[in-house]
């Protein structure tokens, strides 16, 4: 199937567009959980909040990564960006757009697709989350301070100190090995690990999909 997407109608949406696999996740939280089935996430596990995840991707295909706060829980580890769905969001997907503002400054114009099914964790206070993770296409800003690094383009990435430190633009290889240059770059979560290593999968082959239509053949799957 080719890949389309569809524009936020409500007002008050920000402009992102939407996969079209995605409509599920196009309702508060609180409405998807109630229309779940329990065991449709683990047989042991009912989880009563929804966080999610935003595989942030550049325009050199490098993924961006954030390092949490020396003074936070998992200090100075390294995640993507994301959070807790909140009951004022208007739907899962604008509090993926909402979280990746909140921690990166960043501003998404595409959502979607899901990368993998998400997973079921229970936090430190008990609560049962299960987690999404979002491919996410932004709009790219230029940051001049950062010309002498010999780069020719930037993302401007700006975030709150109280909950993140330090960022990355990583490749596929260096999230492998958990190593940027000489900086080693702790993921959080195994779990988040291979979600990251899925999502180079899946950009990849989104990409070779749109070089497919655009010689004029089929796309399927």
């Amino acid at each position: 199937m080719a890949t389309q997407t569809t524009k936020q109608d409500s007002s008050s949406a920000p402009p992102f567009t939407v996969h079209p696999s995605l409509a599920a996740y196009q309702v508060p939280y609180k409405t998807y959980l109630s229309t779940v089935p329990n065991n449709a996430f683990t047989p042991t596990l009912t989880p009563r909040y929804i966080a999610v995840g935003a595989l942030t991707f550049d325009t050199h295909d490098h993924i961006l990564l954030i390092q949490r706060a020396s003074t936070d829980s998992m200090p100075n580890l390294w995640e993507i960006p994301g959070g807790a769905c909140d009951e004022e969001d208007e739907s899962i997907l604008h509090s993926v757009a909402r979280e990746l503002e909140e921690e990166s400054g960043l501003i998404a114009t595409s959502i979607g697709p899901l990368v993998n099914d998400g997973y079921v964790f229970v936090t430190s206070t008990g609560n049962v989350v299960c987690k999404y993770s979002f491919l996410v296409e932004i709009a790219e800003t230029t940051n001049d301070t950062r010309a002498d690094s010999g780069k020719q383009e930037f993302v401007d990435v700006r975030l709150d100190p109280s909950e993140h430190q330090n960022y990355v633009w990583a490749t596929e290889d260096e999230v492998r090995l958990e190593r940027v240059s000489d900086m080693d770059i702790r993921l959080t979560k195994a779990e988040q690990k291979q979600i990251i290593l899925d999502a180079f999968q899946m950009r990849q082959k989104l990409k070779n999909n749109l070089m497919v239509e655009a010689d004029g053949g089929t796309v399927t799957g």
